[in-house]
C-alpha cells in the first residue's frame, strides 16, 4: 500500500512537471489569461484527484491512476455542462465507446458536479453522500480523469472517468 501512494505522488510530480511545459506552449500560443486558467483547472484536477485518492486509501484501496488522455475525454463533457450550465450524463454511453477504442477497459464509470469556490476534500464529501457516486470512488478501478472547467462567476464544472484497465495478466 505505501509504495502504491509512493508512485502516485511520483506521477503525480511527472504531471506537475508536463503541465509546466504545457503552461509554457499555452503562454506562447494563446496569451497569459488562457494559459493561467487552463494550468489552474489542471491544477484544481490533480487537488481533486489526490482528495479522491485519499478517500481511496482510508478505505484500504489502492489509489487511482491520473491519466491526462482519459482527462481529455471528461474536458469535453465539462465544457457542454459549463455551456448548458447544467449537470449531468449526457452522452456517457459515447464518451464509454470512445474510451473502450483506445482502452482495453473491463469497467467504466463517471461523476460529475457543479461547484462554486473549489474545495476538493467538500467536493469529495458530496460524492460520498451519494451511493452512485460513492459507489464509483471506491469502486473497482484502476485509472481516473479529471476535467475542471471554470466558469467567469468561479463555478467548477467538474467531470471525473473512472476505468479499469485491462493489464496483460487479466
Amino acid at each position: 500500500m505505501l509504495s502504491n501512494i509512493i508512485n502516485t505522488k511520483r506521477q503525480n510530480m511527472l504531471v506537475i512537471k508536463n503541465l509546466k511545459l504545457s503552461t509554457l506552449i499555452l503562454l506562447i500560443c494563446c496569451g497569459t489569461s488562457t494559459a493561467q486558467s487552463l494550468k489552474s483547472n489542471k491544477v484544481k484536477a490533480l487537488m481533486l484527484h489526490n482528495a479522491v485518492n485519499q478517500t481511496r486509501i482510508n478505505n484500504n484501496l489502492a489509489p487511482l491512476e491520473f491519466d491526462e488522455n482519459i482527462s481529455l475525454v471528461a474536458e469535453q463533457h465539462s465544457n457542454y455542462l459549463k455551456a448548458n450550465n447544467t449537470v449531468n450524463h449526457y452522452k456517457f454511453k459515447k464518451r464509454s465507446i470512445l474510451l473502450k477504442y483506445f482502452f482495453k477497459l473491463s469497467a467504466i464509470a463517471e461523476n460529475c458536479h457543479k461547484f462554486w469556490n473549489f474545495r476538493p476534500e467538500i467536493i469529495v464529501d458530496d460524492f460520498m453522500k451519494s451511493s452512485g457516486h460513492k459507489k464509483n470512488i471506491l469502486g473497482d478501478f484502476t485509472h481516473t480523469g479529471i476535467a475542471i472547467i471554470e466558469r467567469e462567476d468561479g463555478t467548477d464544472f467538474i467531470t471525473q472517468i473512472f476505468v479499469k484497465k485491462i493489464t496483460q495478466k487479466d
